[in-house]
């Protein structure tokens, strides 16, 4: 089965055909975005992380990005008094947009902060299914978009102020992006380059972990049969630290505060007791915590990963992706959180719906159930929505568990 040859159904469609498809298409999508935008819970608890990003657009709203030198050394000040360390003030690719949408709309600071999550999560949904229609066909892309439109993580990330979702976006790109100019002679490297340095500046970790990633496929392409890598795609993922360091270090008035901000966030960090409480476990915790989010969905790419994945290209390449970032993630001491995860969610989506489609093939009328399954998985991804996450703001199994008496 290769979906990346099934090019047949994209030539000359029918016109009703062409328009029921994009009728459908639009009212999934619409689904999604309304499930991003409604609040699902009733309760005004504000997150200690959200309390910081609110601190720092308050400091913004009062002296511009002007303030940004004064935000950085006051951090390196005041955190090694805190009680306990909180974060640095270094993701700008969340904090300045959120800035912009509060200035443009006066919406108050939170609500600013949650607004950039909710538009990453629906742009995360939109990309997903614009590559799924690049790699596969328009089947399977529309099973995409409906499997996104319904992922609990994404959903949930949408809540609140977390930066987790507009990471995994930035991270969602940098990868198709990084594809895309390996199978097109380059052709997308400005995007790859654009979107890795958007990962950068949002979220430092995540870019280290999809990094090591684009090293390896930098390395071992051609022995790995992926395609040709040249001096172009390492031009891109070079050049894109070195501007993030550049614009980092303008913010933060020179490079040595910044570097000093960095090293005093490194050094505290592990020192966090929730770090301590939460943060570990063993190397198979996120395949646990996958398995209780989003159980159908997790079983079907994890059969389809294990079975059938090696004989494309586009899935090796993502299977490779899961695999490596996995391997690292897991391997940090005090640093596993399924909220770092959300950029697995296209992959896996990606992978769950070829199973579903290889599960069809023997049947006589294979689109209609396919379709009834697409729609099923999708009932159940949000009634695992409703069950966990609904008033829940920590992510942490414990509190997961709690929240479905699995656990007192």
């Amino acid at each position: 089965m290769n979906p990346e040859s099934e090019t047949g159904s994209r030539k000359n469609p029918r016109p009703w055909k062409f328009r029921c498809y994009w009728t459908a298409a639009f009212f999934i999508a619409l689904l999604g975005c309304l499930l991003r935008f409604h609040v699902w819970h009733d309760f005004e608890y504000v997150g200690f992380d959200e309390q910081i990003y609110c601190s720092y657009l308050e400091s913004l709203d009062s002296g511009g990005i002007t303030a940004f030198p004064d935000i950085f050394r006051t951090y390196i000040v005041e955190v090694q008094k805190a009680e306990h360390v909180y974060l640095p003030p270094t993701r700008i690719g969340y904090q300045l947009p959120a800035f912009a949408i509060h200035r443009v709309t006066h919406l108050p600071v939170l609500a600013s902060l949650r607004m950039v999550s909710v538009l990453s999560g629906c742009l995360f949904m939109l990309a997903g299914f614009f590559f799924a229609l690049r790699w596969l066909n328009r089947r399977l892309a529309l099973a995409v978009l409906a499997l996104l439109a319904c992922a609990p993580l994404q959903i949930h990330m949408t809540q609140y102020a977390f930066v987790d979702g507009v990471a995994g976006l930035a991270a969602l790109l940098s990868v198709a992006c990084f594809w895309e100019s390996i199978r097109h002679q380059g052709k997308w490297i400005a995007g790859f380059g654009a979107s890795f340095l958007f990962l950068l500046l949002t979220k430092q970790e995540t870019a280290v972990f999809a990094g090591l990633f684009f090293v390896v496929i930098l390395a071992f392409s051609r022995l790995l049969g992926l395609g040709k890598t040249g001096w172009m795609q390492w031009a891109a993922f070079l050049l894109a630290p070195v501007a993030a360091i550049l614009v980092l270090s303008l913010l933060a008035g020179d490079c040595g505060t910044l570097i000093e901000t960095l090293v005093v966030n490194a050094r505290l960090q592990m020192s966090l007791p929730y770090t301590l409480a939460m943060g570990g476990g063993p190397w198979y915790r996120y395949l646990v915590e996958h398995l209780f989010v989003n159980p159908v969905v997790f079983l079907l790419a994890t059969g389809f990963g294990i079975c059938l994945a090696r004989q494309t290209a586009l899935n090796k390449y993502l299977l490779l992706f899961l695999v490596l970032t996995y391997a690292v993630m897991c391997a940090i001491p005090h640093g596993m959180n399924i909220r770092h995860t959300v950029m697995w969610d296209f992959p896996v989506v990606i992978f769950a719906v070829q199973c579903l489609d290889w599960i069809v093939v023997p049947v006589r009328k294979k689109g209609v159930l396919f379709a009834v399954m697409v729609a099923a998985v999708c009932l159940i991804e949000l009634r695992q929505f409703d069950t966990i996450f609904v008033t829940l703001y920590d992510t942490d199994p414990t509190f997961m568990f709690r929240k479905v008496e699995l656990t007192r």
